[in-house]
């Protein structure tokens, strides 16, 4: 699904040039829930940039679902990420004047579904993360759970074949973490959708099928679970 060969990312700051990523090669298969962990500035975010579409890399190749993203222009780009990766942040990024059912609703859109058809389908997505019978309520309304829930269900709506999560436990405590990050393992799962989790709180490694350790933008451990991961019991 995912194919990473040679992957750098340079970066330049004055004179000085700054590697994200070195030479990085990394295979993820479809439907894999992969758990990226390290220090601040280890290349975590920049990983998921460019598989993501966001950004492109200096050298090297990302090749996702057989195409080569390193040789796509910005509007191929464009499209692929609207098409193909749901993101999720730490930050929620929800639109406050909008209900959870709403802002669902947004990502429809981008698939041409509207109307009655959209509003029954958010509550499908809202339902995935637990969390339909909160669909008429504001943001604001909300704790940061359900509010990172919201996030996940919109990121969900779009269908996509990747989903990118980027330290979304960041702001919440331990418990709310703890709860997003097992609705998002659960849907995941039933939707058989390729994830990829950065964090830096290592509690959550026990969680993934697959621990890719990064440092200095290189891999220094790449360990798959010999144990069903501690949420499979979430997924009924």
């Amino acid at each position: 699904m995912i194919d990473l060969r040679g992957l750098t990312k340079i970066y330049k700051s004055g004179e000085e040039e700054v590697y994200g990523l070195k030479d990085l090669n990394l295979v993820i298969a479809k439907g894999e829930f992969v758990v990226v962990v390290g220090p601040s500035g280890c290349g975590k975010s920049t990983l998921l940039n460019l598989i993501g579409g966001i950004d492109v890399p200096t050298k090297g190749k990302v090749i996702v679902g057989g195409k080569d993203l390193s040789a796509f222009n910005d509007r191929s780009l464009t499209m692929f990420r609207r098409y193909n990766v749901g993101f999720v942040f730490q930050f929620f990024n929800l639109i406050s004047t909008l209900t959870a059912s709403e802002n669902v609703e947004l990502s429809l859109k981008f698939r041409k579904i509207t109307g009655e058809t959209a509003r029954e389908e958010a509550a499908r997505f809202l339902d995935l993360v637990s969390l339909v019978e909160l669909k008429n309520r504001f943001p604001s309304e909300l704790s940061g759970g359900e509010q990172q829930r919201v996030a996940i269900a919109r990121a969900l709506a779009k269908n996509p074949s990747i989903l990118l999560a980027d330290e979304p436990t960041g702001n919440l405590d331990t418990k709310s973490g703890e709860k997003v990050i097992s609705v998002l393992y659960s849907a995941a799962k039933k939707l058989d959708m390729t994830t990829i989790f950065v964090t830096h709180d290592l509690t959550f490694m026990k969680m993934a099928e697959r621990v890719i350790t990064l440092r200095d933008g290189e891999i220094i451990d790449d360990t798959k679970n010999t144990t069903e991961s501690s949420l499979a019991g979430e997924i009924g």
